[in-house]
């Protein structure tokens, strides 16, 4: 499993499990469950969530992870977003999340 320094976040929610140097199609079979729409969700204060998912869920050729920063439960206006379909890609977007996270709850 993949660890994240949350720095000030309570995790809720940590099911990152994938094998960062295959990309969503090389990895393995029993992979394919993880790929979910609840991966990860880390509470911060001022109501700040950052959570990342894949939808739609389990469809590798259709799917992409989608990254988002919310405050006080607006998750139509986040404040942070990223979409991508590379776990590669997506361990950086979640770095510079939490970094985005942390900077708003203060």
């Amino acid at each position: 499993m993949e660890e994240f320094d949350f720095k000030t976040g309570m995790v809720i929610l940590n099911d990152f499990d994938f094998i960062k140097s295959l990309e969503p199609g090389e990895q393995p079979e029993d992979k394919l469950w993880s790929f979910k729409h609840d991966i990860i969700q880390v509470k911060y204060k001022k109501g700040i969530v950052l959570d990342l998912g894949w939808l739609p869920e389990f469809d590798l050729e259709k799917g992409e992870f989608k990254l988002v920063i919310i405050k006080e439960r607006n998750w139509e206006t986040p404040i942070f977003l990223k979409r991508t379909k590379s776990i590669k890609k997506i361990c950086e977007y979640i770095t510079e999340a939490i970094e985005v996270a942390v900077n708003n709850e203060r």
